[in-house]
């Protein structure tokens, strides 16, 4: 099942719930004042959102996909983070960047409270895009690493336990990684990732190992938020506009 924000109602937090099996999809009232990009945890039976509390302590809150119900499961104090980060299948593994993301890129066993550092960014590379992707054997963490001096935007695997990160793929200005632009293909042997320049994004499937990317044909439109189905045959993704109006409102006082 795929879930993603629904905003019918910006005074209650809701989650739809789209079943591609059949197409029905599904409203979820969620108890909290907000919540951001959520994500299956546990093998899918729980649902786990950056977002803040009804009594205003913001950090990680866990959904029952069921009721709404949402409870906090760790504050942002003790993640060191309200970013949104990615978690392990099984929700004990979490992978964030710090909110000071210049410190770098962290691993945090939430049983144990064990955190490890994975990556912590050289001189005048940012990585507070939020494009950190788990891949599906757990074994291997995506994530962007930009360079602004050099006009550059790397691609960057980095082994889930530690480990020297290495580039796999780089772009230069004017394409861009926008947030959410890598994925995994599910046998964990490819990165899909969306390449957006001048407001239109291609999609290409680049090879861990090294072989050569190569372009996916897709209809051309601006996308952020990738993701791909488990068996690797449905890919949803957020296509991004921007609209503005200009509203006049009378006699209100």
């Amino acid at each position: 099942a795929l879930v993603f924000g629904s905003n019918h109602d910006p005074r209650q937090p809701a989650l739809a719930i789209y079943e591609p099996q059949n197409g029905s999809k599904r409203e979820l009232q969620i108890d909290a004042k907000y919540i951001r990009r959520a994500q299956w945890v546990e093998h899918g039976t729980a649902i786990m959102a950056p977002g803040e509390t009804r009594d205003g302590i913001q950090g990680q809150l866990r959904i029952n996909p069921s009721t709404g119900e949402a409870r906090l499961f760790m504050t942002a104090k003790d993640l060191e983070t309200a970013f949104e980060g990615v978690w392990s299948a099984d929700g004990k593994i979490h992978f964030n960047r710090y909110q000071n993301f210049r410190r770098g890129i962290f691993h945090l066993n939430t049983e144990t409270r064990e955190r490890r550092v994975l990556y912590v960014p050289p001189p005048g590379v940012d990585v507070g895009t939020e494009n950190l992707a788990l891949s599906p054997d757990g074994r291997t963490l995506a994530f962007q690493a930009r360079n602004d001096a050099a006009q550059t935007s790397a691609l960057m695997l980095i082994p889930a336990d530690g480990g020297e990160a290495l580039p796999l793929l780089t772009i230069n200005r004017p394409e861009v990684f926008l947030f959410g632009s890598f994925t995994w293909t599910p046998d964990s042997r490819r990165v899909l990732t969306a390449r957006t320049r001048h407001g239109v994004s291609e999609i290409w499937q680049v090879p861990v190992d090294g072989s050569s990317p190569g372009k996916i044909e897709f209809p051309a439109m601006r996308i952020a938020c990738l993701r791909l189905s488990s068996d690797g045959r449905t890919i949803a993704f957020m296509r991004t506009n921007f609209r503005s109006e200009i509203w006049v409102l009378r006699n209100f006082l």
